[in-house]
């Protein structure tokens, strides 16, 4: 019985040994999987949109437009087109390391003072683009919608910053190469704006439907008569 008592007691020594080498492995496997993922992220830049800054001063003369931009400072961009955009999309077309994020920045001071974020969500849309819509609610006034559908109207400002303090934009990996830890001092960006229909055209187009279908009716009817 003693020689039993021994012998199974060896065996749960045996298997508490062996469970210790196995919860080992297993912290040592999540951390190398924490290891691969941290390397494979890198350090990703982020883009935000507030109310305008500002470090430099853009006109959008168009719908789909180019511009060459500064980093860690504030562009302000003008709406000239004449439209009111429900929605933007700002894509940066200069190489870069890393996967953007996106922000909403109401720490803009706004052009003029006080202009709050036109559009209240940001969206990553690839790795190089941010889109952004909805409207904007201050979190201070939650009762109070500033923009209750979310947009740019014509001849009004907003500001895009592009890298922040920790997330600037670089030409390669930065962990990696002494020769890739200055930041980009600036990047070519292409905005693409869509619209909502103007009063007119949503005019013309019901217009053009009832005057659609009214024609319709008369064909059937004469074809009835016939």
């Amino acid at each position: 019985m003693r020689r039993l008592l021994q012998q199974i007691f060896a065996r749960g020594d045996e298997m508490r040994q062996f469970s210790h080498i196995l919860s080992f492995l297993a912290v040592a496997l999540l951390l190398l999987c924490m290891g691969s993922a941290a390397k494979a992220t890198g350090i990703d830049p982020q883009i935000g949109l507030g109310g305008g800054g500002s470090c430099t001063t853009n006109q959008e003369t168009s719908l789909s437009q180019s511009f060459t931009v500064l980093t860690g400072c504030i562009n302000d961009f003008t709406n000239s087109t004449g439209f009111t955009f429900t929605s933007l999309t700002a894509t940066v077309t200069s190489a870069f390391f890393g996967t953007v994020s996106c922000i909403i920045d109401p720490s803009q001071p706004g052009s003029p003072a006080g202009n709050p974020p036109p559009f209240g969500t940001a969206t990553p849309t690839a790795s190089n683009a941010c889109n952004f819509s909805g409207p904007f609610v201050p979190i201070l006034f939650a009762a109070t919608v500033v923009n209750s559908v979310g947009g740019v109207s014509p001849s009004s400002t907003y500001g895009l910053q592009f890298g922040y303090p920790g997330l600037e934009f670089f030409p390669c990996d930065p962990t990696t190469s002494t020769a890739c830890s200055t930041p980009l001092q600036s990047l070519s960006v292409r905005l693409d704006a869509t619209v909502a229909p103007e009063p007119g055209t949503m005019l013309l187009l019901g217009t053009g439907l009832v005057a659609l279908l009214t024609s319709r009716k008369r064909l059937k009817g004469a074809n009835r008569s016939v």
